[in-house]
């Protein structure tokens, strides 16, 4: 189903508006939360460091307005599971579990440091009121190139610094997903007729305007199963 301007009004609306006290909310424990937290300077330090060859670890990062806003228009947003692949500080992933209910979140994150941030946000401030939308956020410090995600209703990932490889070997694990899951991609698209295109638009990244794209897995339809065989 693609997502048409009316839906994409609408859940705009429900974001901004109908619930905006509750996005305030959000934006105020974030802003808490992170305040203070050199988020970049780890990235930086790491890559230079560790892999300083290596762009896949560039960091960048998409709006949390812009990132709720998108996991609204998705249909099964409610009572899922999403990954965010290289989710950094866990911001995004954070905000995703204070404004929606019943969402099990998992960060996969190879950075150590960055993993102990988004770690200390979750234990230290917020896991009562994660709980109390009775939902869980779980970070993962490994590559996500070494971590199962096949069990995905909603997989994020930003592939804006990614070098081909990575992203052709992650593209080979996103054909993997469950049917009927979706996938959040900044920057790179899916070429592959697994994948229907259901959204695409211009979004704030830290970087500036990057477009982002939706995707809908359709591996249970008969035709689709056909044609990749």
């Amino acid at each position: 189903m693609i997502i048409s301007s009316l839906d994409k009004l609408k859940n705009y609306f429900s974001v901004f508006f109908v619930r905006f006290l509750r996005l305030i909310y959000v934006l105020k424990t974030i802003r808490f939360c992170y305040k203070a937290i050199p988020t970049y300077s780890l990235s930086k330090h790491y890559r230079v460091t560790q892999e300083p060859t290596n762009p896949d670890f560039i960091y960048g990062e998409l709006s949390v307005c812009s990132f709720l806003y998108l996991l609204a228009l998705i249909p099964k947003n409610i009572n899922c599971k999403i990954y965010d692949l290289g989710c950094g500080d866990g911001k995004l992933l954070l905000a995703a579990v204070l404004f929606f209910k019943n969402l099990t979140a998992i960060g996969i994150e190879k950075i150590p440091d960055l993993c102990q941030v988004a770690s200390d946000r979750i234990t230290r401030n917020i896991n009562r009121n994660i709980k109390k939308n009775h939902s869980c956020l779980i970070i993962l410090e490994k590559s996500f190139l070494d971590a199962d995600f096949s069990d995905a209703h909603i997989v994020y990932i930003n592939g804006s610094a990614l070098k081909n490889d990575t992203w052709n070997e992650l593209y080979a694990r996103l054909q993997k997903l469950n049917p009927e899951s979706y996938v959040i991609s900044v920057v790179r698209k899916l070429e592959d007729p697994l994948f229907r295109l259901i959204y695409a638009g211009q979004h704030t990244c830290s970087w500036g305007k990057a477009f982002v794209y939706i995707y809908q897995n359709l591996s249970n339809y008969p035709d689709i199963k056909k044609s990749k065989d």
